[in-house]
């Protein structure tokens, strides 16, 4: 039918290694030899939930049917074009499958992916979608989709149309809708995509949202959400472009995010504000008693599934306990993923409906939005979602990125809903500039005791002039173990709220202190003595930021130095324009790392410390090699410079051995599983000291800092006479080198405790934040 075309469906395949080529004249009669000869039997592939189809093949599919569909006549009875040619305008999936999948899937009684793959293709997005969904608009949403996240070509998409047999139904889908594949596939996939359609002139006929009246689509979200808790993506198409809302950032917006803070959310806000919100005005009214199938029996059986009923065949109870549950579930999800949206658009969807829908799913215990440059999100619309808050809620975040619109009143309504057992809260507020100290304090009252985990954003708030409330909430937090505060810019914080911060910290079991007090320039010595006076020792991980910080000065350094909890593992501090920090109090702070540390860095740019010595500071072992080099230099008398290029050919050797690097990431173990443990410091070990950590420090500026602490640690072989790269056969150890600078010297060299080893051999260094 497309043969007179100049753009036909074989002239899409050509190029491809695996196209068949042109039909022959001998086909041109009988469109079944047509199709066969181009989508041949390649190979069976057991398992319903292995035959994911690729955006390639669907597209292959799509412009086969598109370009073949005008000899096609629809003869559904329930059918809108019953008795007419169909047009590549009102094409969906049943007339797919009628003039596609089931004939060319008949002779080998096969799915049609047994026809396009010749192995197994894992599904990596489950779809739901209506098959009334026309054809062309659906590819276009899973193009946009595709897009959108910046997934691969080759990425696998399982849609039941394609993925199971059509002529043997009951081998691919058991009564029991929890045994079938479709769960079996949605148990493999990462993600669920929802694809809504909307109606338009050219399709009167369908949506809009069409999924949210359909038996298997509500239950297929129900299982992939609720209970197997994978995220939900909605994609639908409006004006010929697939526009899609996403939970959570895409991987360009998560890096986005990452380096720039405040970028990532902007860019979602601007993508996802051209959605056609209204499709998903029908998602607050989900009724799954009254929803259809196109086959009764399913219906039925979805029902007596929820209703959890033993013989799935029989009528289905009118109403059930187990479908109120489902229904509220499903209107809650659909209400959070088009809050932001609902709230920038006024008068498209009502904020008192999301609420109430979101109000009504007691079962939930995880609530995130992301409301980053929502600027029309004022006190009012802060306090109707703070009405829909559930009582069981655990964990809330929140992000107000840019809102500016929001002030004190409506934080204090959030605060007062904050449920009594919730454990993780995060919000972000940053550049709300209608924030006060007066919406901090009623936080601080408000706080939840059981908390375990706290992350607070009030970065470039200039009219927050104390945080005394806040400090004083969290002294009450006695089950906290997560602490991440953003103060940056909060140029009235002094030395006197720091240690009533830091009084708070204490006899508390902290595990993990992220404070960035940026630009604070009312801090000093003082006040950062204050703080690291109060550390717990249990503490494992540290991140600190001084950056503009132009009072903190040397004697900040070592009060840090000298209470760095015993037990650290992580430790990150910025100085950055500390223009007051020298070589000397680094030099201190250096040599009392604890021993059992795994990484460390130390920003240093824009103080009074050389550039090499900034660089060394940059990873914990190059840190050590300096402190290392500055102890032979110190204790030979030779020039430093002659010194440095001896210790570190030793150390680089030592380090760059086939099979002796020093670092072991895969032996990297925290003690909270926080995203800092996991994602912050795993990264490739591949070089430890590049060309430019050059230099050392003089004998002068050493004599100023403390000697390590520590014993040796055996290193060398005692047939070895000489210290020489060559003979070096393990890992290199500070004290192995102060014991050869001993020898050398005749000296002694730096007398040190006999209590622990003042560099533990072995331990990973800390990759670039």
């Amino acid at each position: 039918g497309s043969r007179n075309k100049k753009t036909g469906w074989w002239d899409m395949m050509e190029g491809s290694a695996e196209a068949a080529s042109p039909p022959s004249a001998e086909y041109e009669d009988d469109p079944l030899l047509v199709l066969k000869q181009f989508f041949p039997f390649r190979a069976y592939i057991e398992g319903a939930e292995h035959r994911a189809i690729t955006l390639e093949q669907l597209t292959q599919v799509v412009s086969y049917a598109a370009d073949s569909c005008s000899w096609w006549e629809d003869a559904s009875p329930s059918s809108p074009t019953c008795g007419k040619l169909l047009s590549r305008d009102v094409l969906n999936f049943y007339h797919v499958n009628e003039f596609v999948t089931l004939p060319a899937t008949q002779e080998n009684d096969c799915s049609f992916v047994e026809l396009l793959a010749e192995e197994p293709q894992e599904p990596s997005c489950f779809v739901s979608h209506w098959w009334g969904e026309r054809i062309l608009v659906f590819l276009e949403c899973i193009e946009a989709y595709t897009r959108t996240k910046g997934f691969k070509e080759n990425l696998s998409f399982w849609i039941c149309a394609y993925a199971n047999r059509q002529h043997s139904l009951t081998g691919d889908i058991s009564k029991d809708r929890r045994e079938s594949t479709f769960y079996r596939a949605m148990s493999i996939a990462r993600t669920m995509l929802l694809v809504l359609d909307h109606q338009s002139a050219e399709a009167p006929f369908t949506g809009p949202a069409t999924p949210f009246t359909r038996s298997w689509c509500a239950f297929e979200v129900y299982m992939m959400v609720l209970e197997l808790h994978k995220p939900i993506d909605i994609v639908s198409c409006s004006e010929g472009m697939g526009q899609t809302i996403t939970e959570g950032f895409t991987d360009s917006e998560n890096k986005m995010e990452s380096n720039n803070p405040g970028s990532g959310s902007r860019a979602k806000a601007v993508r996802e504000s051209t959605f056609p919100i209204e499709v998903m005005r029908s998602g607050l009214e989900v009724d799954i008693e009254k929803t259809l199938a196109t086959q009764e029996i399913d219906r039925v059986r979805i029902l007596n599934s929820i209703a959890c009923e033993k013989h799935l065949d029989d009528e289905p109870s009118e109403s059930h306990e187990n479908y109120d549950k489902v229904n509220r579930r499903l209107r809650a999800v659909f209400a959070v993923a088009m809050w932001p949206q609902a709230v920038q658009r006024p008068g498209t969807i009502s904020t008192k409906k999301l609420a109430l829908a979101l109000a009504a799913d007691e079962w939930r215990k995880h609530l995130v939005i992301n409301f980053g440059l929502c600027t029309k999100l004022d006190d009012t619309n802060l306090a109707i979602l703070a009405a829909g808050i559930t009582k069981k809620l655990i964990h809330l975040e929140l992000n107000f990125w840019m809102c500016q619109a929001l002030g004190n009143p409506g934080l204090k309504a959030l605060c007062k809903a904050l449920p009594k057992n919730l454990e993780h809260l995060a919000l972000n507020c940053q550049l709300c500039h209608k924030i006060t100290a007066i919406g901090v304090d009623a936080l601080g009252l408000c706080l939840p005791t059981k908390l375990v985990s706290f992350r607070l954003n009030f970065e470039m708030n200039s009219a927050i002039h104390s945080v005394l409330g806040l400090s004083k909430g969290i002294y009450n937090l006695a089950s906290l173990r997560v602490l991440d505060l953003n103060f940056c810019g909060m140029d009235s914080i002094d030395d006197a709220q720091i240690a009533i911060f830091g009084e708070s910290l204490a006899s508390r079991k902290l595990l993990n202190l992220y404070l960035s007090l940026q630009g604070c320039h009312l801090l000093t010595g003082k006040g950062v003595q204050a703080l690291t006076s109060k550390l717990p020792q249990v503490m494992t991980i540290l991140h600190l930021n001084f950056r503009n910080c132009d009072r903190v000065d040397n004697d900040a350094v070592k009060a840090l130095a000298a209470n760095l909890p015993g037990m650290l593992k992580v430790l990150y501090v910025n100085l950055q324009e500390c223009s007051q920090v020298e070589e000397s109090s680094v030099a201190f702070f250096v040599q009392r790392l604890p021993p059992n540390l795994h990484g460390a860095k130390v920003k240093l740019i824009g103080t009074k410390v050389p550039e090499h010595i900034q660089r060394a500071c940059r990873r914990l072992e190059t840190m050590q090699a300096w402190i290392v080099e500055a102890s032979l230099s110190a204790a030979s008398n030779q020039h430093p410079e002659d010194m440095r290029r001896r210790t570190f050919s030793i150390v680089s050797e030592a380090m760059m051995a086939p099979g002796e690097v020093s670092v072991d990431f895969e032996c990297v173990r925290y003690a909270t599983p926080t995203a800092s443990s996991r994602s912050r410091f795993a990264r490739s070990a591949a070089k430890f000291f590049p060309a430019s950590t050059a230099g050392g420090l003089s004998p002068v500026a050493f004599k100023h800092a403390s000697p390590m602490h520590g014993s040796p640690t055996k290193m060398f072989p005692s047939s070895v006479g000489g210290l020489s790269p060559r003979g070096l056969h393990g890992k290199f150890v500070a004290a192995d080198a102060l014991d050869y600078a001993a020898k050398e010297t005749g000296k002694g060299g730096l007398r040190r405790s006999e209590s622990a080893p003042a560099i533990k051999p072995g331990t990973p260094s800390l990759p670039k934040l």
